[in-house]
């Protein structure tokens, strides 16, 4: 990789972390807020929070993620219309519970047709053209541990596993062990 990197004059770094591109506060309230402190864990809010384009599918069997993004952001949990409407307009994340398919609620979202008039985006949505706030996110959550959703699914929406990992149950005892010691 080095040496690629080198041949094309690119700057290249043995101890690169995707956690070099956020601001440390960011991660204290993100710790403080309940996200685990382990790389996987900050790596997964990093690519969730700034660097999404897309609508992510959060797979979240243990609700990390949700609990996390609940005291850290405002959030719209909703599979109606008026809720996804408030969110688009007022820049909120919004939560839609993912099953085994794609529901209405959703789909009709991702496959809107965005128009920029000048500085603004307008998305039609459910027959109405609503101004679409650049905070805007919707992060579609599955439950369930290993999901199977199509692939026309799969490509389109990049996959966040919050799945929790040793090395992030090692971590959440590590602060709880610090907690009580210093009680």
């Amino acid at each position: 990789m080095k040496e690629r990197a080198t041949n094309v004059s690119l700057p290249f770094r043995e101890d690169y972390s995707v956690l070099d591109l956020f601001n440390p506060l960011d991660r204290q309230t993100w710790e403080k807020n309940g996200l685990s402190s382990d790389i996987t864990s900050m790596q997964n809010g990093v690519f969730l929070m700034y660097h999404m384009n897309k609508f992510p599918i959060v797979v979240d069997p243990d609700n990390q993620a949700i609990s996390w993004l609940q005291k850290s952001y405002e959030l719209v949990f909703s599979q109606n219309k008026g809720a996804a409407e408030k969110a688009i307009k007022h820049g909120y994340k919004l939560i839609v519970p993912l099953e085994k398919n794609l529901d209405e609620l959703a789909h009709s979202i991702i496959s809107a047709k965005i128009e920029v008039k000048g500085s603004r985006k307008l998305i039609e949505f459910g027959g109405t053209s609503l101004e679409l706030d650049p905070n805007f996110r919707m992060i579609l959550c599955s439950k369930e541990r290993n999901p199977t959703f199509g692939s026309g699914l799969m490509v389109r929406h990049p996959v966040v596993n919050f799945s929790i990992t040793r090395k992030a149950i090692e971590a959440q005892l590590i602060i709880e062990l610090l907690k009580q010691e210093n009680e």
